[in-house]
């Protein structure tokens, strides 16, 4: 996405997007617990007669820490919803196009 002639990316931080774009227009933070299951080789147990590696799922819960923002740039360019997962840029999608008068 560009903020005027500069480039902001995902990865970047919430600092480096405000320090390029300004401040948004609207931003919404939350916290959501996020459970992660996977599979992992354990010890088998003695009666699964088998050489010696079994599998088991394991689930570990994390926070996450997600920040949305808006830009409304103006009557002739779209809508920018950002999305930071942890402080970084994970996604920018595109809306309609804005309602304020142009910046």
């Amino acid at each position: 996405m560009y903020c005027g002639s500069r480039l902001i990316s995902g990865g970047d931080t919430l600092y480096q997007v405000r320090s390029v774009c300004g401040e948004p227009d609207d931003a919404q933070h939350r916290i959501e617990t996020r459970t992660v299951r996977r599979r992992v080789r354990v010890p088998c147990e003695r009666h699964q007669r088998r050489s010696g590696q079994c599998e088991a799922t394991v689930e570990h819960s994390t926070d996450v820490v997600i920040d949305d923002w808006t830009y409304d740039f103006g009557r002739q360019r779209f809508i920018r919803y950002l999305t930071f997962l942890d402080g970084r840029l994970a996604s920018v999608q595109t809306g309609g196009y804005g309602s304020r008068d142009d910046r």
